[in-house]
Parts: structure tokens; C-alpha cells; sequence
């Protein structure tokens, strides 16, 4: 059984620390540890997309309104 590790992000848009999570997550599939990524926005493409095919969970936590403590 492998631990889980959650990566947590704001987005996942073209961007440079974007690119370094899915590399990060794609990493860990081979070791102990089985990633999830949290998004903290509806701002998932293109990388959830390459995030799922290759068999990592993504979770999307999009705020309620401007202040969302249940978030």
C-alpha cells in the first residue's frame, strides 16, 4: 500500500510552477508515494487533463465567493 501525498496549486494553466507539479506528481507514480493534486480554482487545462490520463487523482476546490472557509 502507498502513502498518499497531496500537491496543492492555485491552477493548473500553462505555467512554469504548473509544469513543475504534473512533472513532481508524474515522478511519484513510481515510488512509495501516490500523489493527488488539489486545485484551489476552476483553472484546470491543460494539465488536469495530462494529470488524469496518466492515472493521478485531481481534486478542484473553486471558491463559493470571495471568502469560502468550507473551502
Amino acid at each position: 500500500m502507498s502513502a498518499k501525498v497531496v500537491l496543492v496549486i492555485g491552477q493548473l494553466h500553462q505555467g512554469g510552477a504548473e509544469g513543475q507539479l504534473v512533472e513532481l506528481a508524474l515522478g511519484l507514480r513510481s515510488s512509495p508515494w501516490s500523489p493527488v493534486v488539489a486545485c484551489l480554482s476552476g483553472v484546470t487545462e491543460p494539465h488536469a487533463g495530462t494529470l488524469r490520463e496518466a492515472g493521478v487523482r485531481v481534486e478542484i476546490f473553486e471558491r463559493a465567493g470571495r471568502r469560502d472557509p468550507g473551502r
